[in-house]
C-alpha cells in the first residue's frame, strides 16, 4: 500500500505508534514500510480483529489495525485542507488484483 498526502509520500520516517518492524508469534519478523518497494506491508485479516487471535500471523508488537503518521512537515494545499491517495500495489509491488484494502477510519488531528 502508498499513502501520499498532498503528494508527498508517508515512509517509515512519518510512523509514529508502533516499531519500524512487525514481529510475529510465529517469529518471522517484516518491516513495517518496505523502501525496496516504497510501500506499506500491510496485514492481511479479513475483519478488524482476526489478526490478534491467529496462532502464527498474530503481530505481537504493536496493533496491526492502527496507523498513526505524523505529517507535520507537510503544509496544507490551503486553509488546513489536506489531500490523501492511498493505493494498493499488492503484493511485493506487484499490481493488486485479487484483494481490496479496506479502510475502516481516519482521522487527523493536532
Amino acid at each position: 500500500m502508498t499513502i501520499k498526502v498532498n503528494d508527498i509520500p508517508i515512509t517509515a520516517d512519518n510512523l509514529k505508534n508502533k516499531p519500524p518492524t512487525k514481529y510475529y508469534k510465529g517469529g518471522r519478523k517484516f518491516p513495517w514500510y518496505d523502501a525496496k518497494f516504497n510501500g506499506w506491508n500491510i496485514q492481511y485479516s479479513p475483519d478488524f480483529f482476526s489478526n490478534y487471535l491467529h496462532k502464527y500471523y498474530s503481530v505481537i508488537n504493536g496493533d496491526p489495525y492502527l496507523f498513526t503518521f505524523n505529517i507535520e512537515h507537510i503544509k496544507p494545499i490551503e486553509e488546513n485542507r489536506y489531500m490523501m491517495e492511498i493505493s494498493h500495489k499488492g503484493l511485493e509491488g506487484k499490481e493488486a488484483w485479487k484483494n481490496d484494502i479496506i479502510i475502516k477510519e481516519i482521522e487527523m488531528f493536532e
